[in-house]
């Protein structure tokens, strides 16, 4: 008969090794390897199975520690501009895993071929639900946002009341224009022609009323910056979404009401 203690031994050492091992990826942030950008265009030019378990190691050795380090590194400084700021340095949490989901895609390669990491606050369990700090980086280039990109409909429905609303509207409206001051790039993955019921034309943010979702981003289009493979990625990243984090901390509030109302 199986001891039923040894059973719950054999069970706790397992775990502890599992979480020692990753824990042994998770160091200080000190800039991706070039290895890593060589597997992820290498990973674009063969994206097979057969290809991917060929290069597992490169996947093992430069992907995932780089990834779950700069999680680590750049959430404890996110977290600081944004209290209780989510980010979990682990495969399927703050980490995209690079398998595609392809059962309803037209494009049925397995793979992604770029790193995506987020950083989220809000009301919802999903954290793609939530708005967020996104950091992707892509053989030829980095892209970073902030902001919401999904609204649930609640959300659509409060985002749009608070355009109209006095207070939250005021707000919304200093923090467009700081925005565009510095020259940041706001979009929607999904866009109206029309203006909704309750905006006229005549509305100073009636233009904003047709966002279906809503967030900001920079993309490094000429070239990788070479800053990638420093430890002052950091740095460069904190410097975008500070300027930022006005619009994520507007979104998340308004993320709250929306679902309080529900």
């Amino acid at each position: 008969m199986i001891n039923l203690a040894c059973v719950i031994r054999i069970w706790f050492l397992t775990l502890t090794h599992i979480l020692n091992e990753e824990n042994k990826l998770i160091t200080e942030f000190k800039g991706f390897s070039r290895e890593l950008t060589s597997f992820l265009e290498g990973l674009a030019q063969n994206n097979t199975r057969e290809w991917f378990q060929e290069h597992r190691p490169e996947y093992e050795k430069h992907f995932l520690p780089g990834a779950f380090s700069l999680t680590n590194t750049m959430g404890k400084e996110l977290a600081k501009l944004v209290p209780d700021l989510q980010y979990d340095p682990k495969i399927d949490r703050s980490v995209f895993r690079l398998n595609r989901d392809v059962r309803f895609s037209k494009v049925k390669v397995p793979y992604k071929t770029h790193l995506g990491i987020v950083f989220w606050k809000g009301p919802y369990d999903a954290r793609q639900m939530n708005p967020g700090f996104y950091f992707q980086l892509e053989p030829y280039q980095l892209y970073l946002a902030a902001g919401a990109w999904i609204f649930t409909p609640e959300m659509l429905a409060e985002y749009r009341r608070s355009l109209l609303d006095n207070k939250y509207g005021s707000e919304f409206a200093k923090i467009a224009a700081a925005l565009k001051k510095a020259n940041i790039t706001a979009t929607s993955e999904f866009m109206l022609k029309k203006y909704p019921k309750g905006f006229k034309q005549e509305h100073p943010l009636a233009e904003w009323s047709k966002y279906k979702s809503l967030y900001v981003y920079q993309s490094d289009e000429g070239g990788l910056p070479d800053i990638v493979f420093k430890q002052e990625l950091i740095d460069y990243c904190l410097a975008f979404y500070k300027q930022t984090v006005s619009l994520l901390n507007w979104e998340i509030m308004m993320a709250y009401r929306a679902f309080k109302s529900t």
